[in-house]
């Protein structure tokens, strides 16, 4: 058995067109039968509107439901570009296909894929469980006659994905607070973490405009919460 990670470029459909955005997300689950399709999609961008208005405007899709839409609450929480508004939005697609799109023939051929599926760059990205390379190389020639394909990698075990919920992630994000976070965000970003260290934490306080002190302890408290994050969820 494989688990496998495949990209697709479908060309000229809304998850490419989204991407000349510069807007990313998942597609969280969805369902399939007789070609009717759900999906409940997860967005993220500096602007959303108009890639909301390419997704209405796709001829395939029937109702186009915003389940939610927010801005600026993870803008506000940018270290080094505090005017930066990112909006992430949840919308409900209901679709009829007619054509065959690249999820449509995995599951008409019997394959596997993963929830979510990541959209990225204009591109789409599927995990799936395969059961020799003789069928990766079937679906890759299936996929091509619809869009550009790529294997991402393909590893000889079955992986599952081993993912915190939302109301974790929530929960980790609500624990640090707004100058752990800066802490955070401009160490990672300076090179404090790199190896060899591009910055020290000198620089980090400089750029917080606080004490040497102050600044590691605001980067131990995050860094504490981060670890305790990694290790209650690695198992």
């Amino acid at each position: 058995m494989l688990t496998v990670r495949l990209s697709v470029r479908y060309p000229d459909d809304w998850t490419e067109k989204i991407g000349r955005l510069g807007v990313s997300g998942d597609i969280y689950t969805a369902t399939l039968h007789d070609r009717e399709y759900m999906g409940l999609i997860r967005l993220q961008g500096e602007d959303l509107d108009e890639s909301l208005d390419l997704i209405r405007a796709t001829p395939y899709h029937e109702k186009v439901e915003v389940v939610e839409h927010t801005s600026g609450e993870y803008g506000e929480r940018t270290a080094t570009n505090s005017s930066k508004r990112t909006e992430q939005a949840t919308i409900l697609v209901t679709a009829q296909l007619q054509d065959e799109t690249p999820f449509l023939l995995m599951l008409e051929h019997g394959f596997m894929p993963l929830d979510p599926t990541t959209l990225k760059h204009g591109r789409e990205y599927f995990d799936l469980i395969i059961r020799d390379r003789d069928r990766l190389i079937e679906l890759v020639e299936l996929l091509e006659q619809v869009s550009d394909v790529e294997i991402e990698r393909a590893r000889p075990q079955v992986e599952t994905a081993t993912l915190p919920s939302q109301v974790a992630w929530n929960i980790l994000l609500g624990d640090l607070t707004d100058r752990q976070f800066e802490a955070l965000a401009l160490a990672v970003e300076s090179g404090y973490f790199s190896v060899p260290r591009e910055a020290t934490l000198e620089d980090v306080a400089d750029a917080m405009n606080v004490g040497k002190s102050t600044a590691g302890e605001h980067l131990r408290r995050a860094l504490a919460h981060v670890a305790g994050f990694v290790v209650e969820h690695r198992s």
